[in-house]
């Protein structure tokens, strides 16, 4: 009897360690923007669209199943966006060197659209932002973060907004990457849209005030299943374990049970 419990222990251990590592999994293609590498030329650091280096492209692209669209795009670490700390463990001229995306006024918006395939009823939508960092560009424009507008809408069920949060860089936030993260309602099988936008609006120098460029990063998107704590799950293996135990001894205790008089 107590090999059966060890093995239904050892089953409930190895079906708890699958469900952790489940949790870990991401539902987010190209996290990091890598999917174009913006150190070689003739994109020289950036791109808007991730595919074009120049300015006001109108037409929306698909990238790593990223859809940019206005001024939205991506920009390498040092680049002419002076993006800082973006995630990349590679060397320069590889596309693992750091890059992220950026959203520049209130035309630019970089989404993308999943099905969800999680266990359970909630996600952690997380992400990293930083703020472009303020100075003059010259010809009396200046550059500032740009307020980052992240949503997430259920497609399935009549684009129901899941999750609308806005986030304004601070000026000691436009050197390093900050995190955010929100757990929200998901449903199983249901297609989603996980989309940033940018919410301030460039301006031109008129009547001697000078113009602004607003800009903002984000980095390292994920959507994945709500972390289970060790805590829990050693819990949880104790449980089972007592379960299988009772489960064990449980036809033997009834059968003396019913030898008992019902009178």
């Amino acid at each position: 009897m107590l090999n059966v419990v060890r093995i239904k222990l050892v089953c409930m251990g190895l079906a708890l360690a699958t469900v952790s590592g489940a949790a870990s999994a991401d539902l987010v293609l190209d996290p990091g923007f890598q999917s174009n590498n913006m150190a070689a030329p003739p994109l020289n650091g950036y791109a808007y669209n991730a595919t074009n280096a120049g300015a006001g492209v109108p037409t929306a692209t698909l990238l790593g199943g990223w859809l940019y669209s206005g001024s939205s795009g991506v920009a390498a670490n040092d680049s002419a966006f002076n993006v800082s700390g973006a995630f990349g463990s590679g060397p320069p001229g590889t596309n693992e060197v750091g890059q992220a995306g950026f959203l520049q006024d209130s035309s630019s918006q970089i989404s993308q659209m999943f099905t969800d395939n999680l266990k359970g009823t909630s996600a952690v939508v997380s992400f990293y932002y930083e703020g472009r960092p303020s100075y003059d560009e010259g010809n009396d424009t200046y550059t500032e973060p740009n307020k980052i507008l992240v949503t997430l809408t259920d497609v399935t069920r009549d684009n129901r907004i899941v999750l609308s949060k806005s986030i304004t860089p601070t000026a000691s936030q436009t050197t390093n990457f900050w995190n955010a993260a929100y757990i929200v309602p998901v449903t199983n099988g249901d297609m989603y849209t996980l989309a940033f936008h940018g919410e301030n609006t460039n301006t031109a120098p008129q009547n001697g005030m000078p113009g602004m460029d607003y800009a903002s990063f984000i980095d390292n998107v994920s959507v994945s299943a709500v972390p289970l704590p060790a805590a829990a799950l050693a819990g949880l293996i104790l449980m089972g374990g007592l379960a299988a135990f009772r489960h064990v001894r449980r036809p033997r205790r009834l059968a003396r049970e019913r030898l008992v008089p019902s009178f």
